[in-house]
């Protein structure tokens, strides 16, 4: 039988933006400012968040 969640962890994983790596010691995501998450979608809305206010700002 198939794990469909550990199988989407794999993929994540293995696929992951430019400014995530996932620390397999800690078990989290970590941005490239090394901010800790416990899920990948958690790092990825922070990681969306800085891009985004950095747009704002540049656009001031």
């Amino acid at each position: 039988m198939k794990n469909p969640k550990k199988e989407y962890d794999e993929f994540i994983r293995a696929n992951l933006p430019v400014g995530i790596y996932y620390d397999s010691v800690r078990n989290r995501y970590v941005t490239a400012n090394d901010k800790y998450f416990v899920t990948y979608k958690e790092a990825q809305w922070y990681v969306d968040y800085l891009t985004n206010q950095e747009s704002l700002t540049n656009a001031a």
